[in-house]
């Protein structure tokens, strides 16, 4: 468990989940659950792998010739993202919302089948709204007992 605990305070900090809609040709929606975390230094991210799966993939930047340092994503698979969620929950802080949302997502999807529920492309499509709202809301400290600093005048 403590693993899982390294990993989800990892990714509260440096990971990303999203809810990726592509339109094919002939009415053909593909929906895809996507977890990464990108970071310069490759080892936490081989450790997200040795616990999720998943791949690396180096970054392509164009401001890698400008200075920035290289940088690598992990990247799970549609079912091991998901479980990754799962596995991380408990001790998501920050991505707590976020995942919740995302888990939902997956009783909508229909991999490798064409998404033709109204219903279902409706969910979809308000969860992946939900989430992008989420990510652009404040973070604050309503309701947070922030202790004194001894600088208030």
């Amino acid at each position: 468990m403590e693993q899982f605990a390294w990993a989800a305070g990892f990714f509260d900090g440096e990971g990303c989940v999203q809810l990726y809609k592509r339109i094919r040709h002939d009415d053909w929606v593909d929906w895809q659950l996507m977890v990464t975390a990108v970071n310069t230094d490759i080892r936490p991210l081989v450790r997200m792998k040795a616990l999720f799966g998943g791949s690396i993939q180096p970054m392509q930047k164009a401001g890698n010739k400008h200075g920035y340092l290289p940088s690598w994503a992990w990247m799970p698979s549609h079912a091991k993202a998901a479980k990754s969620l799962e596995m991380m929950l408990p001790w998501l802080t920050v991505k707590r919302e976020q995942a919740e949302l995302a888990l939902q997502s997956r009783k909508y999807i229909q991999p490798h089948k064409r998404q033709r529920s109204q219903e279902n492309r409706d969910a979809l499509d308000l969860i992946r709204v939900q989430l992008s709202t989420l990510k652009k809301q404040p973070v604050g400290l309503a309701g947070l007992s922030v202790p004194p600093t001894g600088r208030e005048n």
